[in-house]
C-alpha cells in the first residue's frame, strides 16, 4: 500500500515545476537492469547497510573522490528492509559498496540527511 500511494504522490508532481531535482524513479527496469546500466557511468553506487564500510571512510577514499565528477547512486531501503533476493544481488555485485552510518537503523531521512553531511562537508 505504501508504494502505491507514494508512486501516486510521484504521478502527481510530475507536472510540478517545484518538485525536487536529483529525484528519479525507474519504474520500467528491474534491479539487476538498473544496475547494469549505472555501472556504465563509471559513477560511485552505495547501498546502506548497517554492517557496511563507514561512509566517511568511503568518502575520503581516493578512489571515491577520484569518481565524483561522475554520478553517485546512493540505495536505500525502508523500514522493511531490502528484499532478501535484490540484498544478495547487491552484496554479490563488485560495482556497489556498502556502508554504514553505524550499526543502528535510522530512518531513511535521517540517512539522507546525515549522507549529505558528509558530501556536503567534503565538497562531493
Amino acid at each position: 500500500k505504501e508504494r502505491e500511494a507514494f508512486l501516486r504522490r510521484i504521478d502527481t508532481s510530475k507536472g510540478n515545476a517545484t518538485s525536487p531535482q536529483g529525484f528519479v524513479l525507474h519504474r520500467d527496469d528491474s534491479l539487476k537492469e538498473r544496475i547494469f546500466n549505472l555501472r556504465k557511468k563509471d559513477g560511485p553506487i552505495l547501498m546502506f547497510n548497517e554492517t557496511g564500510e563507514p561512509l566517511w571512510d568511503v568518502i575520503a577514499s581516493v578512489d571515491f573522490k577520484q569518481r565524483q565528477e561522475k554520478e553517485t547512486t546512493i540505495i536505500l531501503g525502508d523500514q522493511i528492509g531490502y528484499a532478501s533476493s535484490d540484498e544478495k544481488f547487491l552484496a554479490e555485485n563488485t560495482a556497489v559498496t556498502q556502508v554504514s552510518l553505524g550499526p543502528l537503523s535510522l530512518l531513511t531521512s535521517q540517512c539522507i540527511t546525515v549522507t549529505h553531511h558528509y558530501m556536503d562537508t567534503n565538497r562531493l
